[in-house]
């Protein structure tokens, strides 16, 4: 009697370790089920994923039964036994209903997915598969159905080489299919600071439960990018990525013409500042948007997604500029700094172009002005580790220079309609602003071919999306404000003398233009908003 219960309980502890690694197994499930929560929108009915739950919910039962069963083994026969079971009945319950699940939902399942496979690994073989595949990922702006990898497992793929020329954006006609160089393709996968947060929130925000702020995005991540993955989950009416720099193409020869020397003026892609705005018609896909795709990791990025909130005087004015930190801090060190202090939108680390090395310069975007507050409060004035300097904390656009331009620009666009001789500053306004005034004559002197801020000292801002009737008084009154401005120039047409909508402002401090930069980026003037960077020529610095 002795050695059967002896070997019973060798057989209950065998039995418990293979209970407890089944249960481990189970649990193994709840990772597949968020890896490849992406797939949830291409299954016709939410309850396919039932008998994926239950897999989970069974491996956990199993868990616990192996550790009572461990349990039970050593103890003699009593009410333990009784739960133990009580639990392998429920085990054996739930298990037998997934199965039962499982083997019914397996149709169902390939059904929904089936056909989707079969095109993909029939694409080139089968013209109408050929066709489908081809639609769905130009309409769609997407390649693959996760990501550009899902062709490595491909006939096709395999065969060429190349993944098909519909994965390539249509804006680059260049693309060939080759994975060596995945930014010119769709990806599924799927910086100065800027005013744009409170221009769109303002002005393009619909509904607060329909509307989403994505954070963290990469900034390379392109607008359609950030349509064609917010897409997967339902009908978006619009997707906006907040950029920094002029979006759109411009022609070698336009290029030459006016003397712009950009790292690469033929090139679209534009810089994002990280964050953008998806507005969906259901608020039902928002709410589905928030659960699947927050957390999501893009490229290096761990985007994050939320709900919109209106605009109002909370959440204005919390941009902030921060200098004399350290040149070895980055910008996970710095939002690691100001972090405590509230919600960061978003934050910059000014670099050095050529070096790579932090400028020491930063701005960071608090979600309410209350907080940014609270970090000048704090922060200004202090030295943090491994400075040499003082910190400098405050708002990228104090109140007062705000409502000095505000006044001033309306002015000038008044004597702009009286006159178009005016070649200077306004003389009435100049004892207010720091700059070096230019002759009419010298002003008129310019034929708009020649790039200003020739000058070997100086930083070269660009200014986009002018109206046709600015002029220089313009951009003096402007970036005055900011600190000492050595040269401004309108680039105009040559037969009508109309500004063609952009031009240029040169000033002595790096810090200063900085500050300008950030404050007048985003800034409306009259019914244009205003595009402001610094120009990449190095040749301006």
């Amino acid at each position: 009697m002795g050695v059967n219960r002896k070997a019973c309980g060798i057989l209950l502890k065998i039995s418990s370790l293979l209970l407890l690694l089944a249960g481990i197994t189970g649990l193994g499930g709840s990772y597949l089920l968020h890896k490849y929560k992406v797939y949830y929108p291409f299954f016709s009915d939410s309850y396919i994923i039932l008998p994926a739950m239950l897999t989970v919910i069974s491996g956990a039962i199993l868990v616990v039964s192996g550790c009572v069963g461990f349990l039970v083994s050593t103890k003699q026969p009593g009410c333990v036994h009784g739960i133990f079971v009580y639990i392998l009945i429920i085990v054996f319950c739930v298990v037998g209903t997934t199965a039962a699940l499982s083997y019914t939902f397996e149709h169902k399942f390939n059904k929904d997915l089936g056909p989707l496979k079969d095109a993909f690994e029939n694409y080139g073989y089968d013209t109408h598969d050929t066709s489908t595949v081809d639609t769905f990922q130009r309409e769609v702006q997407c390649c693959g159905v996760l990501s550009y990898t899902d062709w490595l497992e491909m006939p096709w793929y395999n065969h060429t080489g190349k993944v098909p020329l519909s994965c390539c954006r249509q804006t680059l006609p260049y693309c060939i299919g080759t994975i060596e160089a995945p930014m010119l393709l769709y990806r599924e996968e799927v910086y100065d600071m800027s005013n744009g947060y409170e221009d769109h929130m303002a002005d393009e925000l619909k509904d607060s439960k329909t509307n989403l702020i994505v954070n963290y995005l990469p900034q390379n991540m392109s607008q359609d990018e950030l349509r064609s993955l917010f897409s997967s989950i339902g009908e978006v009416e619009s997707a906006k990525l907040i950029r920094d720099k002029v979006a759109g193409m411009y022609s070698t020869a336009h290029a030459k013409l006016i003397s712009i020397n950009f790292v690469n003026a033929t090139d679209p892609i534009c810089h994002s500042l990280g964050y953008g705005f998806v507005n969906y018609l259901n608020p039902n896909d928002a709410e589905r948007a928030i659960s699947t795709l927050n957390g999501l990791r893009l490229q290096s990025k761990t985007i994050k997604v939320s709900f919109a909130r209106p605009s109002s005087d909370s959440i204005k004015d919390a941009n902030l500029y921060i200098s004399g930190l350290p040149k070895t801090m980055m910008q996970k060190d710095v939002e690691e700094m100001f972090g405590r202090y509230g919600r960061i939108i978003n934050s910059r680390v000014l670099v050095d172009q050529v070096s790579g090395l932090s400028r020491g310069v930063a701005f960071i975007r608090f979600d309410k002005r209350s907080e940014a507050e609270e970090a000048i409060k704090d922060l200004n004035g202090k030295k943090p580790p491994g400075a040499t300097e003082l910190m400098n904390v405050k708002f990228a656009a104090s109140p007062n220079q705000v409502k000095n331009t505000n006044q001033v620009i309306p002015q000038v666009y008044h004597q702009q309609q009286q006159s178009r001789r005016f070649g200077g500053p306004v003389h009435h306004q100049a004892q207010r602003f720091r700059f070096s005034p230019m002759s009419v004559d010298h002003m008129s002197g310019m034929s708009g071919v020649n790039v200003p801020g020739n000058s070997s000292s100086g930083w070269c801002i660009f200014i986009y999306n002018l109206g046709q009737d600015a002029d220089e008084g313009i951009l003096w009154q402007m970036f005055g404000p900011f600190g000492a401005v050595t040269n401004v120039k309108v680039i105009r047409d040559f037969n009508t003398n109309k500004c063609k909508g952009f031009g240029f402002v040169t000033m002595t401090h790096y810090e200063e233009a900085a500050m300008a930069i950030a404050s007048l980026n985003g800034y409306r003037l009259g019914d244009k908003i205003l595009q402001v960077s610094f120009k990449t020529s190095k040749s301006h610095k």
